[in-house]
């Protein structure tokens, strides 16, 4: 598929439109800022989280999130994540490959705890470290670096737990990611799908779905090895931009890891 097929593809794409910011914020709470850090830091944005390995280019940071919102906003214009998880994450792999990533996708598997006392957060790090290959042990550090800074920023904390939950279930990206030697950038995708087995089990621990032990919830993902064109996605940069129609930089929550 040519640059040009791209965006004639990316111009006919329908995407939902988000809900509008409220006015107003409670007080102490601070609002999202642009990416500042140029050291490896996590990038919170709704339900995912990016991991950025320090070399990352702030170009790069943007074109890792802004491709992933628009997959996002594209597969939910046409299915219903709550209820046809399956279709909305093949349409978001078709449409993160039209903005230039190459993915291996792989179905939905229900996750067989070995240790009944790890946490939703140890093994979504467990599922990254699997897929990592050479890179496994920086994805993995970077992600646990990611949720023990998220422990630390209250605001921060609450808005991704309120962006990834319903009652007792919980449904969330983690996207580690680092820039290659000839300037493009590599990826592990996952997305996670958890459910508690009991009403209680979200009352126990509020506001932290993911330190929710696996002895009591039930944990599905999918995850695929991923690899963004940065040529490819520059040409279609314009189009990308032009249909998330908005700052999205007011949307990522920056947490410096350095």
């Amino acid at each position: 598929m040519d640059i040009q097929e791209r965006v004639q593809l990316l111009a006919t794409l329908d995407v939902i439109t988000p809900a509008a910011m409220p006015m107003g914020r409670s007080v102490g709470i601070v609002p999202p800022q642009p990416i500042q850090a140029v050291r490896e830091s996590a990038l919170i944005v709704g339900s995912a989280m990016h991991g950025c390995i320090d070399g990352l280019t702030l170009e790069n940071k943007y074109a890792v999130v802004n491709s992933q919102l628009l997959a996002e906003r594209a597969a939910s214009a046409k299915f219903d994540n709550e209820t046809q998880p399956k279709e909305w994450f093949k349409r978001y792999l078709e449409v993160l490959r039209i903005c230039g990533w190459t993915t291996q996708g792989s179905e939905f598997t229900t996750y067989k705890a070995s240790e009944r006392t790890e946490t939703v957060e140890q093994v979504t790090v467990s599922i990254i470290q699997s897929l990592g290959g050479i890179n496994c042990m920086a994805y993995r550090r970077v992600i646990a670096n990611s949720f023990a800074k998220l422990r630390t920023n209250t605001a921060v904390s609450t808005r991704f737990h309120q962006k990834s939950t319903e009652t007792g279930s919980a449904k969330f990206r983690i996207l580690p990611c680092m820039q290659t030697k000839d300037e493009h950038v590599a990826m592990v995708l996952t997305s996670m799908q958890s459910a508690s087995k009991t009403t209680a089990t979200e009352a126990k621990v509020p506001g932290r779905f993911w330190e929710v032990n696996v002895e009591q919830t039930d944990i599905r993902y999918a995850a695929a090895e991923c690899l963004l064109n940065m040529h490819v996605y520059n040409g279609a940069k314009a189009q990308i931009e032009k249909k998330l129609a908005g700052n999205t930089a007011s949307l990522i929550d920056e947490l410096d890891l350095g």
